[in-house]
């Protein structure tokens, strides 16, 4: 089934325009094999447009505005109107070809796509010719052309599209804010939406097979207005679009300078324009964004400063922005990182700033910025009591926007936890092992919610068969796993130790090591010096960790300090693995002593004797991952999780 598009057609006085045009829109829905419904947005017309549309074409909606306010607000008001998830934003004086609804939607397979635009020819003779839309910086200007290409594929991707002819998802348009209605009555509201986008990480399209004709002598534009003033009007509008994005093209110090000087420079050749519209300009750069969003899903701000390579606080946090279902999450990290990568498969919206004590001057603005364009309903952090997570909570607090904390840690962070705590609306723990340390607050600030794991993803799975092969493992063979980030209070050396009495003792097992941390060497070293290499295979960081948990018959977790959680402790039992936890901190919440799983003292003999208990006693293994699977989906699906934090957002909205 193909996607279903809303085409909406903002107009004045266009009724000979709609007349000659309209009815290929109507032939093209026709033929199309998805739903679709158009939509005439009349800007309070003074001719009898609204009659003509009513009378020949009654299958079209309309929506009448009381007062002419140009493009911009016209179009916002009909992607609010709009049903479809695809909106196709057309200009009355566009006469359209066969076929391209098709060519246009099927871009949208993948999930990052923001917009995708029309072939427009606008002379004859550039039927055969190809124009990409790009943007770039230069000299501490920002330059857009229309740049001639050589086609190398039907699809190319692009800097922006024009919002003349062009379609749109509609979640993601929402979710920016729509067209800034600043720019009224037309001009740069299109190529300002698209930069936004980019900034989050969405991509444009142009599609050369699906062509339309834009007829520029007969459009609203150049018949309302006269030369002068949609001059002036374009002028004005240019200098808006950078002033309004100065700090995120980073070129502050160089536009002082460059700005200036090329008004002047254009004013002294005697073209007014410039220098008159960058005039104009100037009052609108502060004046508030006006947001159509208070009916739609609310936006919530997640910022993280992650580990490298992520671990299992970067992978919950992962999971609530990829499950909620109520609000539309904005994620901001401190550097670049591989969690794009997944954002990115997702649609997801992102954002690396780097936030430093010596940076803290320039980019102050452009965090304050950052949160304003997104018009976050709350922000969510989820990194620690960093210097991050410190300016982001004092953002918050002057933009009297609630700060939700998310800790996942056991350690003190000092005075500096102190001070965001007090910075914070609600703090969010992920057991009583980390609740301990803010015994001091309001019991009401404080609220524990425990990390979930995505059920339908950890479950027991069979065609694991690869892994034999290419780790070189006998099918026969029993396997222990570890699954954690290679530091030292994680207890690899513990289990090691447990692995050479197992040895010792002639087992015929082989023990995994997954994870990648600074403890890597160290633990290799180890293995050499107790001479088990031959059974232990460290394999460093994987993306198939849900088929290597089932390989395993055991999954270990050997933290010799307390677990703030124990992430990998609940997916090993979602895959009804019996799982043997020391017993401290968090997993002590987690598992039922030989009922879902084992929790035994941090000692190489104990965890040793566990693991033959559990390989002797078969029947009693497969009941405890029974038990365990069946706790996993009562108290750790990712569903109530989601729900709890849902709850929580909303919470916090209404008491602000």
């Amino acid at each position: 089934m193909r996607n279903a598009v809303s085409i909406i057609i903002p107009t004045y006085n266009g009724k000979n325009l709609l007349k000659e045009n309209l009815p290929g829109v109507v032939l093209e829905c026709s033929g199309y094999a998805g739903e679709t419904e158009i939509l005439i947005i009349d800007d309070a017309s003074t001719d009898d447009t609204l009659e003509f549309v009513a009378s020949e074409f009654p299958q079209v909606r309309i929506i009448k505005k009381e007062k002419n306010e140009g493009f911009s607000k016209t179009a916002n008001k009909g992607i609010l109107q709009a049903k479809h998830s695809l909106v196709f934003l057309l200009n009355n004086d566009i006469e359209i070809t066969s076929g391209i609804l098709e060519k246009l939607t099927n871009c949208f397979e993948e999930k990052d796509v923001f917009a995708v635009q029309c072939k427009i020819i606008s002379k004859i003779e550039d039927k055969d010719k190809d124009y990409l839309n790009k943007f770039y910086l230069k000299y501490g200007l920002f330059v857009y052309k229309y740049e001639r290409v050589s086609l190398t594929a039907e699809v190319l991707e692009m800097d922006f599209v024009s919002g003349g002819a062009s379609v749109f998802d509609r979640d993601k348009f929402i979710s920016l804010g729509l067209f800034d209605e600043n720019f009224s009555p037309f001009y740069f509201e299109d190529l300002d939406l698209c930069y936004r986008a980019k900034l989050f990480g969405w991509k444009m399209f142009y599609v050369s097979a699906s062509q339309v004709y834009h007829l520029h002598l007969g459009s609203t534009v150049k018949s309302n207005f006269s030369a002068f003033r949609w001059n002036l009007i374009h002028k004005k509008n240019y200098f808006l679009f950078i002033l309004r994005n100065l700090r995120f093209m980073k070129i502050c110090p160089l536009c002082l300078v460059s700005i200036p000087a090329y008004v002047c420079f254009k004013a002294l050749k005697g073209n007014f324009y410039f220098a008159l519209g960058f005039v104009l300009s100037l009052p609108l750069v502060f004046k508030k964004r006006k947001l159509h969003r208070s009916f739609q899903k609310k936006n919530i701000l997640f910022v993280d400063a992650p580990l490298v390579p992520a671990g299992g606080g970067q992978i919950s946090l992962l999971n609530i922005v990829g499950n909620l279902k109520s609000f539309r999450p904005f994620v901001v990290f401190d550097k670049n990182t591989e969690l794009m990568d997944y954002l990115n498969k997702k649609g997801l919206p992102f954002y690396a700033q780097d936030v430093s004590k010596i940076n803290m001057v320039f980019v102050w603005g452009r965090i304050i910025n950052l949160i304003k364009m997104i018009n976050p309903a709350c922000i969510h952090c989820n990194s620690g009591a960093t210097f991050f997570t410190f300016v982001f909570a004092l953002a918050a607090k002057i933009l009297k926007i609630p700060f939700i904390w998310h800790i996942r840690v056991v350690e003190s962070g000092g005075i500096k936890e102190k001070i965001i705590a007090n910075l914070s609306s609600k703090i969010i723990v992920i057991s009583d092992a980390v609740k301990e340390k803010f015994n001091g607050l309001n019991k009401e600030k404080v609220v524990k919610i425990y990390n979930a794991v995505d059920i339908d993803k950890f479950r027991p799975l069979d065609d694991v068969d690869y892994l034999y092969e290419e780790l070189k493992l006998k099918k026969d063979v029993k396997i222990i796993g570890v699954f954690s980030r290679l530091d030292k209070w994680k207890g690899h050396k513990l289990f090691l130790g447990a692995a050479k009495i197992m040895i010792e003792k002639g087992s015929d097992c082989s023990f995994l090591i997954v994870g990648e941390g600074s403890e890597r060497d160290n633990i290799e070293k180890y293995i050499r010096d107790l001479g088990i290499e031959k059974t232990v295979s460290v394999l460093g960081h994987r993306k198939d960790i849900v088929r290597l948990m089932n390989l395993c018959d055991i999954v270990v977790n050997p933290s010799i300090e307390p677990e703030p959680f124990g992430r990998t402790i609940i997916e090993a039992m979602a895959c009804e693995k019996v799982v043997i936890a020391t017993n401290m901190g968090g997993p002590k919440e987690i598992i039922e002593n030989e009922v879902d799983g084992f929790l035994v003292e941090a000692k190489a003999e104990e965890i040793a004797d566990t693991i033959f208990r559990a390989l002797n006693n078969p029947a009693e293994a497969v009941k405890m991952g029974t038990n365990a699977r069946k706790k996993v989906m009562g108290m750790f699906d990712i569903k109530l999780q989601i729900k709890k934090m849902q709850e929580i957002y909303q919470k916090a909205i209404n008491k602000r």
